[in-house]
Formats: C-alpha cells, sequence, structure tokens
C-alpha cells in the first residue's frame, strides 16, 4: 500500500510539474515572438507586426534579418539574453556556494515560502527560460547567413559572418547568465547582511584550510570552524561541551585530512539529524579521539532555537489544483485564435501563427525535459557531456533548418501549410533547443579550469555537430533538390 502511494504521489508531481514546464514554455515563446518581431521581423517584413505598425522596431542589422551579408546579430540574440540572464538570476544556493544549505534562490530569504515551490522552479528554469531561449533558431540564422537564401549564393565570404554570429551568441548568452549569477549575488548580500558575512568569514576560513560543512544548523555550522561572525548566546555549561568537541576534531576538520567525510558523516547524523551513530562509527571515533561524549553531552543540553518547518499551503492547493485548468485554457485560447482569425492580411496571419507556435511550444519543452533524463547517464570517458541536451538542441536544429528549407524552397499560397512550417519551426522547435541550459551546463563545467576544458570542448561540439548537419541538409534541399 505505501509502494503504491509513493508511486502516485512521484507520478503526481511529475504530471504537475510538466505542465508548469507547459506554461512556462508558452510564456517563454510567446515573449520570445514578440522580442523578435521587436528586433527583426518588422524590418524585415514592414507592415506584418500590428503592434509595431507605428514604425518604432528596433533593427539589429541592415534589415532585421541573418540573411543580410551583415547580420551576424540575429533577431533572436535578446531573447537569448534575457532568458540566459533569467536563468543565471534562478541559480541555486548550492551553484551560487552560499552557506546555507537547501536555497532554491538566493535573492529571497531562506524562510520565505517561495524557496519550497520547487515545481513553480522547474517550470521557470525548464519551461520559461528553455522556451525563452533557443538555439535552433540561432543555429538556422548562421546556416542562411553562410549560404544566402537560394539566389545569393556566396558561401566563400560569408564564412568569417558565420563564425562571428555564433561567436556572438555564444560569448553573449554565457556572459548575460554570468551576470545573471551575479545580479542574484548582490540581491541576495543586500538583503541577507548576515549571510553575508558569514560568506565572507567562510570564504576567510577556507583559505586557511578549514572545511566548512554547511549542512549543519547555523549555530554548529558557525561555532565549530570558528568563524568570526556574531553566535546567539547559549547556557556556558552547555556551550563547553561543544568545544571540547571542536577541539578534539580540530586536525580531522582541516581540508586534505582523511577522516574529514568521516566527521561531516557523524556531525550531520547526530546535530542535523538527531539520531545515534552505529557502534562502528562509536569505536572509530574513540580510536580518532574524537570526544564524542561531549557531543552527546551537547545535543541532550542544546537550547539553540532553530527555524520552523516553512508550510507552503501553494504547494498543496493551487500547484495542485490551478496549473492543469490554466494550461488547457491557454491552449484553448491559442486554437479559437488559431481557428477564429479567417482574414488573410498581414496582421491577422502573423497573430494565426503566433497562436500555431505557442500552442505547440509546450510539446518541444516537455521532449526536452525527457530527454535530459538522459544528461550525465553516458558511461565512460564522454560521461561529462550532457547528451540530453545535446540531442534536444540538434534534434530542434534539424527540425528547424528543414522546415526552413521547405518553406523557402517550395514556399505555399495557402496558410496552413506555411503556418504548419513556421509554427513547427518558431514553437515546437524553439523550445525544443534551448540556450539557457546549454550556458548554464559551459559554466558549471568551466569551474573545473584550467584542469579541465570540458566547457569549451562542449561548445565546439554542439556548434560543431548542428552546425554541420543543418549545412548539409540545407545546401541539399535548397541548392541540389
Amino acid at each position: 500500500c505505501c509502494c503504491w502511494k509513493a508511486m502516485a504521489q512521484r507520478e503526481s508531481k511529475k504530471f504537475l510539474t510538466g505542465m508548469y514546464i507547459a506554461l512556462g514554455a508558452m510564456i517563454g515563446c510567446f515573449f520570445r515572438i514578440i522580442l523578435a518581431q521587436l528586433f527583426g521581423e518588422e524590418c524585415l517584413n514592414p507592415g506584418t507586426v500590428g503592434w509595431l505598425a507605428s514604425g518604432t522596431p528596433l533593427c539589429v542589422s541592415g534589415d532585421g534579418g541573418a540573411h543580410h551579408m551583415n547580420g551576424v546579430i540575429f533577431a533572436d540574440l535578446f531573447a537569448n539574453l534575457l532568458g540566459s540572464f533569467i536563468m543565471g538570476l534562478m541559480s541555486s544556493g548550492d551553484k551560487l556556494q552560499v552557506p546555507v544549505p537547501g536555497l532554491a534562490v538566493v535573492w529571497l530569504p531562506a524562510d520565505h515560502m517561495f524557496q519550497k515551490w520547487s515545481i513553480v522552479h522547474t517550470g521557470i528554469r525548464t519551461g520559461l527560460c528553455g522556451a525563452l531561449t533557443t538555439f535552433s533558431s540561432w543555429n538556422s540564422s548562421m546556416i542562411v547567413l553562410l549560404y544566402g537564401t537560394g539566389s545569393d549564393f556566396s558561401i566563400a565570404t560569408n564564412y568569417a559572418n558565420t563564425f562571428l554570429g555564433y561567436l556572438i551568441g555564444v560569448e553573449t548568452a554565457l556572459g548575460s547568465y554570468v551576470f545573471g549569477k551575479t545580479a542574484a549575488l548582490w540581491i541576495h548580500r543586500y538583503r541577507s547582511p548576515e549571510l553575508a558575512a558569514e560568506a565572507d568569514a567562510a570564504l576567510a576560513r577556507k583559505e586557511q584550510g578549514i572545511a566548512i560543512n554547511k549542512n549543519l544548523p547555523e549555530f554548529e555550522r558557525r561555532y565549530l570552524p570558528k568563524l568570526d561572525v556574531p553566535t546567539p548566546s547559549v547556557d556556558p555549561n552547555a556551550i563547553k561541551y561543544l568545544e571540547n568537541w571542536r577541539i578534539s576534531t580540530e586536525e580531522g576538520r582541516k581540508f586534505g585530512s582523511h577522516e574529514l567525510p568521516f566527521l561531516e558523516l557523524v556531525e550531520e547524523c547526530m546535530i542535523r539529524d538527531g539520531e545515534e551513530i552505529t557502534p562502528a562509527m562509536l569505536e572509530r571515533c574513540k580510536l580518532l579521539g574524537y570526544d564524542i561524549k561531549s557531543l552527546d553531552s551537547w545535543m541532550k543540553m542544546r537550547d539553540v532555537q532553530q527555524p520552523s518547518k516553512l508550510e507552503t499551503p501553494f504547494e498543496d492547493n493551487l500547484i495542485k489544483n490551478g496549473i492543469t485548468p490554466l494550461v488547457v485554457i491557454l491552449i484553448g485560447l491559442m486554437l479559437v485564435g488559431l481557428v477564429m482569425i479567417q482574414n488573410e492580411d498581414a496582421y491577422s496571419v502573423t497573430y494565426r501563427t503566433m497562436c500555431f507556435s505557442i500552442g505547440l511550444a509546450p510539446f518541444g519543452a516537455l521532449l526536452r525535459w525527457q530527454l535530459s533524463s538522459f544528461n550525465g547517464n553516458v558511461g565512460g570517458a564522454y560521461s561529462w557531456i550532457p547528451m540530453g541536451t545535446l540531442t534536444a538542441n540538434l534534434l530542434a536544429s534539424v527540425v528547424s533548418i528543414f522546415t526552413l528549407s521547405v518553406d523557402l524552397r517550395a514556399g505555399s499560397e495557402y496558410f496552413w501549410s506555411g503556418a504548419t512550417l513556421r509554427a513547427m519551426r518558431i514553437g515546437f522547435s524553439g523550445s525544443l533547443s534551448t540556450v539557457s541550459t546549454f550556458v548554464s551546463e559551459i559554466d558549471g563545467m568551466n569551474k573545473h579550469l584550467p584542469r579541465g576544458h570540458h566547457g569549451y570542448t562542449y561548445i565546439l561540439v554542439t556548434l560543431g555537430v548542428s552546425g554541420f548537419t543543418c549545412a548539409i541538409l540545407y545546401g541539399f534541399i535548397v541548392y541540389v533538390i
């Protein structure tokens, strides 16, 4: 019975997570389209975007299109920058090395209820940021820049522009992601000066070779490594036992000590979890000279106020009951807009295509989410490659360049055939691929520099495989068939 209940809870949480990813994908796709129209589409095709009819588009190149000779700044660049920034802003405390454990986002206090909305966090990171950014459209723009559109074939002179387009795309998105992380830390230090002081003190002790176990409660986390920060007043008769434990474990608390993992396990078991250690662990503590009796006495006399467990009625009510109808209603509205708007003028075609694209966005994002399960599951020498993200970006790039090539080569006078190709490219492929996750993975790999260069290798593999595959496909469809 318990197994079935646990399985049902897991499946329910997975379903709700998928719903939030779908919602985030629709919002992200909507804003990506808006930004692309603002920075490119109205420049390329004047008079097709109704809300920009006043003539206020922000053209990013000669005509807003990447097929322009100098159009290395593609229209979706700004969506990639915004999505990567939000992804960095949503970085967890562990990723930003904040001393407090379990912080889902660092720009809010540790006791804020949003810290526990894990399903919403996934919806923002995987759904919103993943669909707001697009690798496939960026890659397709670079392939068109390389080849031309069928009549202006000048591949010999466009290598440099294409290289610059890829370089600008990677560097600006990565820089935007890092800036998002930095902004999160700025807000954290402004809102939580005490935690900022603890982080500075912990860094100073680490430089002195002392390890900090941030999984311990606040008092012990600060007291045991002797951090230079204020601690609450405690009964002197009790604190002497913790001091005896600290002195007896001083050598084991240093970086490089073989006993450090064991010491952290003992402290987490007794202090954090309030459980007794095994007889084997007790004997090992005695052999190492650890004053385990003093630690036990401290735990019996300990009287330190601990933060109460956060109550999250949002998780119990709105997350479970509100998201599914909302997603269904939004998809229904997209279908209504797609079917009911029957005019053939440029404005109507643009808005119907937007509805079509936004309606397909959840399917691309959900497929990417499922493919992410392959990240870290490939064994051998290439286990460091996020195979799920790489597969999603490659698959999306192939679908994007195929639909673009067919649309460019064949064309259509009918709305449904042309709109389906564009919606597959903008909505499905644009949401299946991601730049925000791509740059976050690169940033994580670059922490190993200069010992490892996996981040730059990952960039070359992703751009090389996607670019080469799509270049062959586009060239064959547009210039051979």
